[in-house]
């Protein structure tokens, strides 16, 4: 049975892969905390209390525009790079971390109401479960992707009939 999850060649096994996910770790919730500081709201929990689609379309193009060009590049950085990557390193070689990175990451992404950044974040995680034939958690990611997805479509369209329940406009 193998050690790790992913095989690291000799060469890169002296790669500190624990300081890179904290490092990362760090980062993400800096990122998160200076982004949410800057908007002057949390865009999930604002748009989750308005009913006006327009309105909570503002809310979610306002958390992406507006931004100082370094947290705005930052921030894109951190969802399309380097978490998805610490994530793989952290689920193959430390748990712990990954759960920490995973839960302050997805919090981040889900928050800014944006469906792909969720799925970002695990695509190279899917993937390697997929290739490795780890079935079951390949299973458990693709039901996220879906509750994620569902949940924020949710929340942009609240009287989306589809959706809510309600009337069809």
């Amino acid at each position: 049975m193998e050690k790790y999850f992913l095989y690291i060649p000799w060469k890169f096994q002296a790669f500190p892969t624990a300081l890179f996910v904290k490092v990362v770790l760090i980062a993400q919730v800096l990122i998160m905390i200076l982004h949410w500081v800057q908007l002057g709201e949390i865009p999930l929990w604002t748009a989750l209390h308005e009913q006006d689609d327009l309105l909570i379309l503002s809310i979610r193009r306002a958390a992406g525009e507006d931004l100082p060009l370094l947290l705005n590049y930052g921030s894109h950085l951190m969802i399309k790079a380097l978490v998805p990557f610490a994530l793989v390193l952290a689920w193959s070689t430390r748990r712990r971390l990954f759960w920490f990175l995973a839960v302050t990451a997805s919090i981040y992404a889900v928050s800014l109401l944006a469906k792909s950044f969720v799925i970002t974040l695990f695509i190279p995680l899917w993937v390697a479960f997929l290739i490795s034939g780890k079935w079951k958690q390949f299973a458990v990611l693709s039901l996220f992707f879906f509750l994620c997805t569902f949940a924020l479509s949710t929340a942009a369209n609240p009287l989306c009939g589809s959706c809510a329940g309600g009337p069809e406009r």
